[in-house]
């Protein structure tokens, strides 16, 4: 085993961990500054947006939405966001988790695969979170509820290669039961 790729492994995930951390702290005082943020630029000389949120296309122009609208814009996506980074904040953390037991030499065992399977309910977890924001948002900008529904197809790939790798942690810890168990 290349342990010179795990270390450098684990060491960018956890990067990604503390700069997680960071940015959801972030985003969650933006979230709640950002309707102060948007009237502002609303009243000078007003705002269009348009953009992709979690693969749905929004567009609207907030010049001409009242104050509580523009709020409650900020705030859905404010909300999305950090329910998104937290998702993906601990998706690293429990993948240094199993990084740092593949250091220590305890690779296969039963919590690495419990984490590996963690891993993949919470890339799952991504996509209704994505669906629930994007028609939040569109249902506040166009006035009636509209679920939006968009497949991630590399997100539900990365959850369903990580159950994949999972059972192939159970395949290998039941094998090295054996092996201790054998004369």
């Amino acid at each position: 085993m290349n342990m010179k790729v795990i270390r450098l492994s684990k060491i960018a995930f956890d990067i990604m961990f503390f700069v997680g951390l960071i940015g959801i702290v972030l985003v969650a005082g933006l979230t709640v500054l950002s309707p102060i943020i948007v009237d502002a630029i609303r009243e000078s000389n007003g705002l269009a947006t348009s953009g992709n949120f979690f693969g749905v296309p929004v567009s609207f122009d907030l010049s001409k939405m009242d104050s509580g609208t523009v709020a409650q814009v900020a705030y859905a996506a404010g909300f999305g966001i950090v329910v998104s980074m937290g998702v993906g904040t601990y998706i690293a953390h429990q993948i240094r988790r199993a990084l740092r037991a593949v250091l220590g030499g305890t690779a296969f065992r039963d919590e690495n695969y419990e984490r590996l399977r963690k891993v993949a309910y919470a890339a799952f977890v991504l996509v209704p979170m994505g669906w629930i924001t994007s028609s939040w948002i569109s249902t506040v900008v166009d006035g009636s509820f509209a679920l939006e529904i968009d497949i991630p197809f590399a997100t539900i790939a990365g959850g369903l290669l990580a159950l994949a790798v999972a059972e192939i942690y159970k395949a290998g810890i039941t094998l090295q039961d054996e092996s201790e168990l054998t004369v």
